[in-house]
């Protein structure tokens, strides 16, 4: 399929300002300036990168309309420009929509013949079910629904419209995912959360965890993930939240809206997290504590009380992360300090 300036133009009016070149022009992908070719486009999100756009072989340019207004007329020739507030959302839905591939590796819409489906699972249509899947009883799968190769999803499931399950993704039973959501592979959503009664001995005992995961629509999580299910009310992750790669997410956690989640991130159990929060890698979050809408986290950071404010922080405690910043660079000369804390400590204090 020839794919053109034109059809983006079409497709994605409402992130497209302005147009500046030929509609004919073919496009053949999104690349980076170093690797691109003629046919390719290259979008241009820090303005630091924008001469290595220009000198790219590119010819079709993603550019904000301040980028673009800096341009010498000398650089535009043989150029293409889409002009948008925003290029880098305009890349991401020119992707999505042209270049990313419409199904899994291996899946084309049909049902493999290794798949083993339980007789009172509803599958919707243009469902892609990959080799050697188990799916359990009363599972319920909405259409155009793409679960990959070894996959096992447990009984009484649900799962939305237009979900993408890559291999070995294990969904345990009862839980809920929403539409339009991705979990990547050698994840585990469901698993009975670290929950043990103790007798006077010190010996332990498993708490059946009865709980659900459910997962709203439009969120993303990563691969190998544990997202542990309630031990009696449910676990939470609320829409459009992203969780990275090898993160832990423990029973009866509640995850608010459009949350960005990196890889590392560990949380204990029964925390409610706000909406919009967003975080370093291998940021910790301790268990029983209420954080706030809009509250921002440097790596590294580890949260182990209430956090009522919403802000920009980092360390442990955490402190606002101007000040978090300064006391990071301050560490690397505590030797010298402590050298010169001492000497001065003689000047003044002879006989100490």
């Amino acid at each position: 399929m020839t794919i053109t300036c034109g059809d983006i133009r079409e497709q994605l009016s409402d992130l497209i300002d302005d147009f500046c070149g030929d509609q004919n022009k073919v496009v053949a992908g999104v690349n980076s300036p170093a690797s691109a070719s003629l046919d390719d486009i290259v979008t241009i999100v820090n303005p630091k990168y924008l001469p290595k756009a220009i000198a790219s072989k590119a010819q079709v340019l993603m550019i904000s309309p301040t980028n673009f207004s800096s341009l010498k007329e000398e650089d535009k020739e043989n150029k293409h420009f889409f002009i948008s507030k925003n290029p880098e959302l305009l890349m991401t839905k020119a992707l999505e929509l042209f270049f990313a591939p419409k199904y899994l590796s291996g899946l084309d819409g049909s049902i493999h013949s290794t798949a083993q489906i339980s007789q009172s699972a509803k599958i919707g249509s243009s469902v892609s079910i990959g080799p050697n899947v188990v799916i359990g009883e009363n599972v319920v799968i909405g259409d155009h629904t793409q679960i990959g190769a070894n996959c096992v999803i447990d009984q009484d499931v649900t799962i939305g419209k237009s979900c993408r399950l890559f291999p070995t993704v294990y969904i345990a039973r009862d839980c809920i995912i929403g539409e339009d959501c991705q979990i990547q592979a050698q994840t585990v959503v469901g698993s009975t959360g670290y929950g043990y009664s103790h007798d006077h001995q010190g010996k332990h005992y498993r708490i059946y965890h009865q709980g659900k995961v459910i997962l709203e629509d439009r969120v993303d999580i990563g691969a190998c993930c544990a997202i542990d299910r309630g031990t009696i009310d449910n676990t939470i992750i609320r829409s459009g939240s992203k969780l990275d790669n090898f993160c832990h997410v423990a029973h009866n956690a509640d995850i608010g809206i459009d949350c960005l989640i990196t890889a590392g991130f560990i949380m204990a159990g029964s925390t409610t997290i706000g909406n919009r929060f967003v975080c370093g890698g291998r940021t910790s979050v301790g268990g029983h504590l209420t954080i706030t809408d809009d509250v921002t986290c440097a790596a590294l950071t580890t949260i182990n009380g209430h956090h009522p404010k919403p802000g920009k922080v980092g360390g442990f405690p955490p402190v606002p992360l101007n000040v978090y910043i300064r006391n990071r660079a301050a560490t690397a000369h505590l030797a010298d300090m402590r050298r010169s804390i001492g000497k001065l400590m003689k000047k003044v204090f002879p006989d100490t």
